[in-house]
């Protein structure tokens, strides 16, 4: 943001599992997969989709402007890009687990 003086706000992002790319994200009916929000298009291994990062909640940064209107980002927003294992969201009792993990017997430090 101190670089980009239109920005509004800034939030850290994780790239996003390609398991997760929302071609690939199906409904079932009457047992037939149908695609949710768009076509495949024949891609399916994980270098022919592209990158996509979703919010990990980890970091917001905003101006006072933005603050004071009632929001917490807005557009343009900045993203600051974090490592995966830096970038637990914890959610639930399985999320927490894993965070415990990870702190612990796997020995990942979050410094």
């Amino acid at each position: 943001m101190l670089e980009n003086d239109q920005a509004k706000s800034a939030a850290s992002v994780v790239k996003l599992d390609h398991a997760l790319q929302p071609s690939k994200i199906k409904l079932i009916k009457q047992g037939q997969l149908i695609s949710y929000f768009k076509d495949e298009e024949d891609k399916m291994i994980a270098h022919e989709l592209p990158e996509l990062y979703i919010r990990n909640g980890s970091v917001y940064v905003s101006r006072i402007e933005t603050i004071r209107s009632g929001n917490i980002i807005t557009e343009p927003c900045m993203a600051y890009v974090m490592p995966r294992e830096r970038s637990l969201d914890i959610n639930d009792e399985m999320d927490w687990g894993l965070a415990e993990y990870m702190m612990g017997d796997y020995k990942i430090s979050f410094k």
